[in-house]
């Protein structure tokens, strides 16, 4: 199985909202120094945040991270594809960075949950999966939480067990309306292809700008 690679851009592997939708007067302040990690497995992924910046995350993003790299970096490529409908359950991770500042503040992180619900013909060599990210949670880097609803689509075709395809939607965050649109990339993996994990990056528009997305998502057969 060819390995896929990603980038998730240098200054943090995740983003969302606008400093105004997400408290402008929390965020003010210079960025800290961050420095990233590869994970290397069935995905390539570069800038994931270091263990030790991912340890001031909230534990929601450090636990679904912390499992995209285990998972990831422990995947063997010889598994066997499933075949038929299944459904798979985890969680979504994504951190919030203002694309207006000169160092890419971090602004927060978004949380939630996941469903995706397969269709796979021979083996997972062709196949198609579609599901929703819901009860999103949205915090701030200072640990306040914001106001959130809304739910993110995910549709996504199957090229010889890779994943790729789309997660987009609509939050209102704080009030404000935020449309979000990314591409996702990611794999099966297990012995049977229980496993279901990615990566996406694409952007988060609001009425005041349009900042990047980035993040990661971790799911497992039911």
């Amino acid at each position: 199985m060819k390995r896929i690679v990603l980038t998730l851009m240098s200054v943090s592997f995740l983003s969302a909202c606008n400093a105004s939708s997400m408290n402008e007067t929390s965020m003010q302040g210079s960025a800290p120094e961050r420095t990233y990690q590869e994970s290397f497995g069935l995905l390539i992924v570069t800038g994931l945040p270091s263990n030790g910046d991912l340890a001031t995350y909230p534990s929601a993003v450090r636990a679904t991270t912390r499992e995209f790299i285990q998972r990831n970096e422990n995947a063997s490529p010889n598994f066997n594809g499933p075949t038929g409908s299944a459904t798979y359950k985890g969680s979504f991770a994504a951190v919030v960075v203002d694309d207006d500042t000169p160092a890419n503040i971090e602004q927060g992180f978004l949380t939630g949950d996941v469903t995706l619900n397969a269709n796979f013909i021979e083996s997972a060599m062709s196949g198609s999966v579609n599901g929703t990210v819901t009860e999103i949670a949205a915090t701030l880097v200072d640990g306040g939480a914001v106001r959130t609803s809304g739910n993110l689509d995910i549709s996504l075709g199957v090229n010889n067990k890779a994943l790729g395809g789309q997660l987009s939607g609509d939050l209102i965050v704080d009030g404000e309306d935020i449309v979000i649109k990314a591409t996702v990339a990611g794999t099966l993996a297990g012995e049977f292809g229980d496993e279901a994990f990615g990566s996406f990056l694409g952007t988060a528009t609001n009425p005041d700008g349009r900042d990047r997305l980035t993040g990661v998502i971790v799911t497992r057969r039911q």
